[in-house]
């Protein structure tokens, strides 16, 4: 006589569904019992939701894919640049919905696909431009008349800045333009009217050790720049300006600077300081949560 075999749990399982059905002729050894698509224990690591039996009850809900390009996306970007493109690429893509991929003008300057990327437990990568490079929107490509008020963001790190690298820069054919950029130690950003008359905000961030979260606001009173989910500082700016309906300078260096730059957006709307956390929040520590 042979010595019984010991249950594993899933044959318990089994023999309990032969009981709760009243089926006689069930081989146990036939039967599977997939723990790891239901149960009490919740569901399973994949998206979507757990199955459920007629043992365990529901399953629970399963993995999300919502992340921080679904966050930019919830406050509708007139563009936004992940910077992910392969090597040698003559263009960044424009992931807004809105198809304004810009060109890239490389001069003398190089440009470093693949660098790390900013954004917590994601693969994508982030762009370095050096020593004279331009990545440019066709003349009247975002035609924004007016900019009442707009927001950028950036992930940034300086790597050397004898000069300015400028960032977004939209402009009209006369000479006004707003122009977000960094020098020295200080981000800025710059309002000209095409005249004489300027403005600009500026305030001392530390740039130069990783990628970190800078974003400038403006609300049609105020200019407002965040440093790492966090508010930095504020002031008036009352500078009419003339429509700004010109090219789009994505992003640019000049022949003795260097910065890597990472999920690059502009919004046609001032973000609030929450939403700017929420960004935050999800591109340093995954925390991403639907607006």
């Amino acid at each position: 006589m042979s010595t019984p075999r010991p249950l594993s749990l899933a044959q318990v399982g089994s023999w309990m569904l032969v009981l709760l059905t009243g089926s006689a002729c069930v081989d146990v050894d036939d039967l599977v019992f997939d723990l790891d698509q239901g149960g009490s224990g919740g569901g399973g690591t994949g998206t979507g939701t757990g199955a459920s039996t007629e043992v365990g009850g529901s399953g629970g809900a399963g993995g999300s894919d919502y992340g921080y390009r679904e966050v930019v996306l919830d406050d509708e970007p007139a563009l936004y640049y992940r910077l992910n493109e392969p090597g040698n690429s003559v263009f960044v893509a424009d992931s807004s919905g809105n198809d304004r991929d810009a060109v890239v003008q490389l001069g003398a300057g190089s440009l470093d696909f693949g660098e790390q990327g900013a954004l917590f437990g994601d693969s994508d990568t982030a762009l370095r431009l050096s020593n004279g490079v331009v990545i440019e929107l066709e003349q009247n490509a975002i035609g924004l008349d007016g900019l009442e008020s707009y927001s950028v963001e950036a992930w940034l790190q300086v790597h050397y800045d004898d000069l300015p690298m400028n960032i977004l820069v939209v402009r009209n054919g006369s000479g006004a333009d707003v122009t977000t950029f960094f020098a020295g130690s200080s981000f800025t950003h710059k309002r000209h009217d095409g005249l004489d008359g300027f403005e600009e905000i500026s305030h001392p961030l530390y740039l130069r050790d990783d990628l970190h979260h800078v974003v400038f606001t403006f609300d049609g009173v105020e200019g407002k720049i965040y440093y790492n989910g966090a508010f930095s500082t504020a002031m008036v700016l009352d500078l009419p300006l003339p429509p700004l309906t010109g090219s789009v300078t994505v992003a640019a260096t000049s022949d003795t600077s260097s910065f890597t730059a990472d999920e690059l957006a502009f919004y046609t709307t001032a973000l609030p300081e929450e939403r700017i956390e929420a960004h935050y929040d999800c591109g340093s520590r995954g925390l991403c949560v639907a607006r």
